[in-house]
């Protein structure tokens, strides 16, 4: 997968594009971001992902995810809610693609 020199340069260790797709990249400064990650098929992988300085960090749910990264500070609360919101809607439409 190609990807963007300005989102490849965040990007440190293994992703698994198979498994995850990216759901937000909160930049902390010029060498570093949060790389936010959610399972690509909830059925199977019930994890998501939150990468930061080379080390992985795994949640049993996207609330969860969040709530960690607004008591690291790495995202402000409204901007938890909004990324928990996206998730859900597309996780909604990837149900009914499934479904019919």
């Amino acid at each position: 997968m190609k990807l963007p020199k300005k989102i490849a340069h965040y990007l440190r260790g293994n992703v698994d594009f198979d498994s995850f797709f990216v759901l937000d990249i909160a930049v902390q400064d010029k060498e570093n971001a949060v790389l936010l990650l959610a399972p690509r098929d909830i059925t199977t992988d019930k994890f998501f992902c939150m990468q930061y300085r080379g080390h992985s960090y795994f949640y049993g749910s996207i609330e969860n995810m969040m709530e960690a990264c607004v008591k690291c500070q790495y995202l402000r609360p409204t901007a938890t809610k909004r990324l928990t919101r996206k998730y859900h809607k597309s996780a909604e439409k990837a149900c009914v693609k499934h479904t019919g």
